[in-house]
């Protein structure tokens, strides 16, 4: 198998994304984004619920991969697009250094 420093590639990934355990907690992701989406419960309530938890808690772990899951497919979509890249620049709202320093604080 040919790995990406051997094809000569500059962006190399220093992690794997491990999407069987946002699929093991599937049920539960979903149950959350219910309760968001119909107001039953405020977000702030529900977080602080699960932050008081240790950080290895399943359902943390399961909301955080889908966080770098999205993270990787919005940073891939971006490099890729053009179309995208001119939208935000143009906007200027969005500058990329913006964008990077929201999404590391999500990361953590």
């Amino acid at each position: 198998m040919t790995t990406h420093r051997q094809l000569g590639q500059t962006l190399l990934p220093d992690a794997r994304l491990a999407p069987e355990r946002i699929a093991r907690h599937w049920n539960e992701v979903l149950r959350l984004v219910v309760t968001l989406k119909l107001r039953h419960s405020e977000a702030s309530r529900l977080f602080g619920r699960l932050n008081a938890y240790a950080r290895q808690h399943p359902l943390y772990r399961a909301l955080k991969e889908l966080g770098r899951l999205v993270k990787t497919e919005f940073l891939l979509r971006y490099v890729d697009q053009v179309e995208l890249r001119q939208r935000m620049l143009l906007k200027r709202s969005y500058p990329f250094v913006k964008i990077w320093a929201a999404l590391q604080r999500h990361q953590d």
